[in-house]
C-alpha cells in the first residue's frame, strides 16, 4: 500500500488530466458542464484510489491514463450527444444511450469503492471504542495531532 501523500499526488493527477481537456465540455452550458464535470472527476478520483495497492508508478500511470482516457471518452460522448440530440429520431436516441450505458460499464465501481471505505472507517471506530472501554479517559492516539 502507498503512503498517503502517494494516494493524493495521483488523484491530483488524475483531477488535473481531466481538466486540462477544455473541450470535453464546450457543447454544455456551465451548469450542464459542471454536473457532467464534477461526475467525471468522481471517476478519476475512483480510478486513482484503485492505484492504493500499486506500489509501482509505471503501473499506477497507466491505471490513471487507461481510467482518464475511459472517462473522458464518456464525458466526450455525453457533450456530443447533448448538442445532437434534437436532431436524433426516438430509434437513433435509444441506439446513442445504449452505447453509453456500454461505455459507463468500463468503469470502476464507485459504490464498492466507497463501501471498502466505510468498512475501514468502521474498523477503526471499533478499535477506538475497545480503547475506550480499556482505558476510559484516554484518547486514541492520532496521525492529526500537533506535538
Amino acid at each position: 500500500m502507498i503512503s498517503d501523500s502517494e494516494l493524493e499526488a495521483r488523484r491530483r493527477l488524475a483531477i488535473e488530466m481531466i481538466l486540462e481537456s477544455e473541450s470535453l465540455t464546450d457543447d454544455l452550458q456551465d451548469d450542464e458542464a459542471e454536473i457532467l464535470l464534477d461526475w467525471g472527476l468522481a471517476q478519476v478520483e475512483a480510478y486513482a484510489l484503485a492505484t492504493q495497492d500499486t506500489a509501482d508508478k509505471e503501473e499506477a500511470r497507466l491505471v490513471l491514463d487507461q481510467g482518464v482516457k475511459t472517462v473522458r471518452r464518456v464525458v466526450r460522448f455525453i457533450n456530443d450527444l447533448v448538442a445532437e440530440r434534437i436532431d436524433l429520431g426516438d430509434g437513433e436516441m435509444v441506439e446513442e444511450l445504449l452505447r453509453l450505458v456500454s461505455m459507463v460499464r468500463e468503469l470502476p465501481n464507485l459504490q464498492a469503492i466507497a463501501s471498502e471505505e466505510e468498512e475501514e472507517e468502521e474498523i477503526l471506530l471499533k478499535e477506538e471504542e475497545d480503547i475506550e472501554r480499556q482505558a476510559p479517559g484516554l484518547e486514541p492516539i492520532s496521525g492529526d495531532r500537533d506535538w
